[in-house]
C-alpha cells in the first residue's frame, strides 16, 4: 500500500498543513513524519505542506485543498517563526517586496544556489524562509529573541486570527483539527545553546510556545506539543536536526511521528 498518495486522495482520512518541517525537507518521503504516522496507523494521509509558508498559507490551503478531501484530521503544523510569517503576508498585501527578496523568503532553489556560493567564497550561511538559520552565534540568537518580541501581541492578533480561521472552517466541515507545535533546534537544546553562549535569563525562548498552548485551552483545540518528546531524546544524545539548516533528520520526524501516534491513540482519534 501507498501512503500520502493522491489517486486515493478523496477518501484520505486526514491531511497535513504547514512549512518545510511538515513537508519534510531533507529526507525522502518514506522518513517524513506524515509518511511514518500514516504507515504506523495504516491510513491515508495527504501531506499539504508548503517550505517557507506560514499561518496564513496553512489556513488558505486547509480551506482550498483539505476540505475537497473531506478527511476526518486535519494536522496543523506551527512553527517558532510563524509569527514572522504571518505579519509579513499582511505587509506584503499593502507593499510589495523587491523580487530579491521574495525569492531569498520563499525560493529553495535560490537558497541553495545562494548556499553554494557561500560555501565557496566563505560568505556568511544563507536562511531558509522558515527561520532555520544554522551555526548562529549569540548576538544572532539575541536579534531573533528580540524580534519575536518586538510587536509580539499585535503579530500574535494576525497570527490567532489565522489559526481561528482554520479552526472554524474545520468544525464547519466535521474535521476534527490537531494542532501540532514544532519546535525549533533552539528551543529544544536551548539549555546548552545559553550555557554555550553565556545568554542571559531575560530571553524568553518558550514565550510564543506558552502563548499557542495556552489558546489550545481557551478555544478547546486539540493541541500536542512536540517539545518535550523532542526534548527527552535530545538529552539521551541523539541528533534529531541537521547542522546545516536545522530541519528535522530521519531520526527526529521518527520521534515526531511516534509521539504524535501515542497522542491519537490516547484521544481516541487514531480509530
Amino acid at each position: 500500500k501507498r501512503y500520502n498518495a493522491w489517486d486515493e486522495a478523496d477518501s484520505a482520512w486526514a491531511v497535513a498543513v504547514g512549512d518545510s518541517f511538515t513537508f519534510g525537507v531533507g529526507v525522502e518521503q518514506e522518513y517524513t513524519w506524515v509518511y511514518l504516522l500514516a504507515k504506523a496507523l495504516g491510513r491515508e494521509i495527504v501531506n499539504l505542506g508548503i517550505p517557507a509558508q506560514g499561518p496564513a498559507q496553512y489556513t488558505r490551503v486547509l480551506k482550498r485543498y483539505a476540505l475537497p478531501i473531506r478527511p476526518k484530521v486535519v494536522f496543523y503544523g506551527f512553527y517558532f517563526n510563524d509569527l514572522d510569517s504571518a505579519n509579513r503576508f499582511y505587509r506584503q498585501q499593502r507593499t510589495p517586496i523587491p523580487v530579491s527578496r521574495y525569492l531569498r523568503q520563499y525560493s529553495v532553489l535560490y537558497n541553495l544556489a545562494s548556499d553554494s556560493r557561500a560555501a565557496v567564497e566563505g560568505a556568511p550561511e544563507q536562511s531558509y524562509g522558515d527561520g532555520a538559520e544554522p551555526n548562529q552565534d549569540a548576538a544572532a540568537i539575541h536579534r531573533t529573541l528580540e524580534r519575536q518580541n518586538r510587536n509580539f501581541e499585535h503579530r500574535w492578533h494576525l497570527t490567532m486570527k489565522e489559526l481561528d480561521d482554520g479552526l472554524k472552517a474545520s468544525r464547519d466541515a466535521k474535521m476534527e483539527l490537531v494542532l501540532l507545535y514544532l519546535p525549533s533546534r533552539w528551543e529544544v537544546y536551548w539549555e546548552s545553546i545559553k550555557a554555550q553562549n553565556h545568554l542571559p535569563d531575560s530571553l524568553d525562548i518558550d514565550r510564543l510556545r506558552r502563548t499557542v498552548i495556552e489558546h489550545c485551552g481557551a478555544s478547546k483545540i486539540a493541541c500536542l506539543d512536540l517539545t518535550p518528546a523532542l526534548k527527552r531524546e535530545a538529552q539521551q544524545g541523539r541528533q534529531l536536526y541537521f547542522p546545516i539548516d536545522g530541519h528535522w533528520n530521519k531520526e527526529g520526524n521518527r520521534i515526531v511521528a511516534e509521539a504524535l501516534k501515542n497522542y491519537l491513540t490516547a484521544r481516541g482519534l487514531a480509530g
